[in-house]
């Protein structure tokens, strides 16, 4: 049974408990964030009372069963329509995104829109799940071990009619990924990641503020070499064969 408690009761919990059981598990959820406000029958704390959250936020406090989480609300831009799940891991027999499956009623409470993120202990994963993001471009979700639990995670999805398009696919490979930005007199390289879906979510946000195109392009000399032309706060041409953009 799902249950809202107040801060001072959630750390009586925890201490009585000798600390959070377990390695904590970050999961990132879409939501309706005003009217979940509406709905949580607890006050949340600010986050100038606990140094943990990451940015500026509400933090509310809950139980289902034996399951300790927190739910962290940003009250600044650009994440003001997410929160961040944060319980212990699930037991080492089950796939880790299966605590989708043990809070599935606080998943009801909220009445969550979109999965954005799903923390995997995997150490070498083969296998990720997806969403087609509306900017224009693949985004993982979560790194599994193998494709069965990849695509069990998208058959609970679709059977708990989570929104989105999600789907299973191979791992995406670390590469040098650069934005780049380019105008009639001059190049630029904006910024440097191993990852291609952030570097084009980067790319996306820097784009918002820049009267150019931006180019996603792999310096690597293997994997996805497709460049990416982003403008507007979305991808516009998803691959450009062709552009020699450096010398």
């Amino acid at each position: 049974m799902l249950h809202w408690i107040h801060r001072n009761q959630f750390l009586e919990e925890v201490s009585n408990l000798g600390g959070l059981p377990g390695q904590p598990q970050l999961i990132v959820l879409r939501i309706d964030t005003t009217q979940f406000r509406r709905d949580v029958p607890t006050e949340g704390s600010d986050s100038e009372l606990d140094e943990s959250m990451a940015g500026p936020a509400i933090r509310w406090y809950g139980k289902f069963n034996s399951h300790l989480f927190t739910f962290d609300v940003p009250i600044s831009a650009p994440y003001l329509d997410r929160c961040m799940l944060t319980t212990p891991f699930p037991n080492d027999d089950d796939y880790d995104w299966s605590t989708l499956v043990s809070l599935g009623a606080l998943i009801e409470f909220c009445d969550v829109h979109h999965v954005a993120f799903i923390e995997s202990r995997a150490v070498s994963p083969t296998h990720s799940v997806y969403y087609f993001d509306d900017r224009g471009f693949d985004v993982p979700v979560y790194d599994a071990s193998s494709i069965e639990e990849s695509e069990s995670l998208v058959a609970w999805m679709e059977s708990f009619r989570i929104d989105g398009h999600y789907y299973s696919g191979i791992v995406e490979a670390e590469a040098d990924w650069r934005i780049v930005e380019c105008n009639p007199h001059s190049t630029a390289v904006l910024g440097r990641y191993s990852s291609r879906s952030a570097s084009i979510d980067v790319a996306c946000r820097m784009s918002m503020n820049s009267q150019h195109v931006l180019f996603v392009v792999n310096e690597s000399p293997e994997g996805d070499l497709r460049p990416v032309e982003v403008a507007n706060g979305r991808v516009i041409v998803g691959e450009k064969k062709g552009t020699q953009l450096f010398d």
